[in-house]
């Protein structure tokens, strides 16, 4: 299969943004949205990684099987061979995809750390974790990302709070 060109992963990737209501955190005044207090729901890992084929910082709830093929398809486009896809009941789960962006050596990661209810809202709390100035790092480019599966429907109101955190390494 021909690999496809960046202009086609970006146009590809908007078109799955709109789909499935891709987020980047801040409010339209631009303000980062606060953490608002609910009922926890359960949620876990399906696959988190340095190197993916999204080179944009953004957030994404997928509720059909169509997006998560096709997110799946553009994260893993850059792994030969691309690791099996995990099967997500989308009558019952949801899948939330974290993308970093393009960062400019490894050290970078990030996670989904906690999701919670409050009425008809979501609140995706992500973290991203860079390195300290004191830690030694590869010099490569990343992109990296994550993937978790959520017991339950998504809202159509999801409100995303990212966190930054960075790794100490001296002793």
């Amino acid at each position: 299969m021909k690999p496809l060109s960046t202009v086609k992963i970006l146009f590809l990737f908007s078109g799955i943004c709109l789909m499935a209501g891709c987020h980047t955190g801040q409010s339209a005044g631009g303000e980062k949205a606060k953490a608002k207090e609910g009922d926890p729901v359960m949620h876990t890992s399906l696959n988190r990684g340095q190197y993916s084929g999204v080179s944009e910082a953004g957030t994404m709830v997928i509720r059909s099987e169509s997006q998560w093929d096709s997110i799946w398809r553009v994260t893993f486009q850059v792994i030969e061979p691309a690791p099996e896809r995990p099967a997500v009941d989308f009558t019952s789960e949801t899948v939330i995809a974290v993308f970093s962006g393009m960062q400019n050596s490894g050290g970078y990661s990030v996670d989904v750390t906690g999701v919670a209810q409050k009425g008809k809202t979501w609140t995706i709390t992500t973290v991203i974790t860079k390195p300290g100035s004191d830690c030694f790092t590869t010099t490569v480019i990343t992109q990296p990302f994550a993937f978790s599966r959520v017991k339950g429907m998504a809202p159509e109101e999801t409100v995303f709070v990212q966190k930054e955190e960075t790794l100490p390494c001296s002793n």
